[in-house]
């Protein structure tokens, strides 16, 4: 008599990685809202916080949000088939 083992859960590499990528680009836009609300919070207890470097930070933030934003939906763009086999067969490019 055999003893009952688990099934194994085998997920292949590229698409788990692919499917993580989404999820990443999910998070991405509450990390952006979190990021760029930071500077309400600088200010406390009288200190004063230069418009300059708040601005520098805006904009760092958002330059960056972008080049991830970019860099994760055309690392996706390229695994495409891995996400939606049954779609990427009958897509038209």
């Amino acid at each position: 008599m055999k003893p009952v083992t688990e099934p194994k859960l085998f997920v292949e590499p590229r698409n788990y990685r692919a499917r993580r990528m989404v999820d990443g680009l999910r998070v991405l836009p509450m990390a952006g809202v979190f990021l760029i609300a930071m500077p309400l919070f600088w200010g406390g207890s009288g200190d004063s916080v230069k418009s300059s470097a708040v601005m520098l930070f805006l904009f760092g933030v958002w330059i960056v949000l972008i080049l991830l934003n970019f860099l994760m939906t055309r690392r996706i763009g390229k695994e495409r088939d891995w996400l939606d086999p049954i779609n990427s067969e009958t897509s038209v490019d």
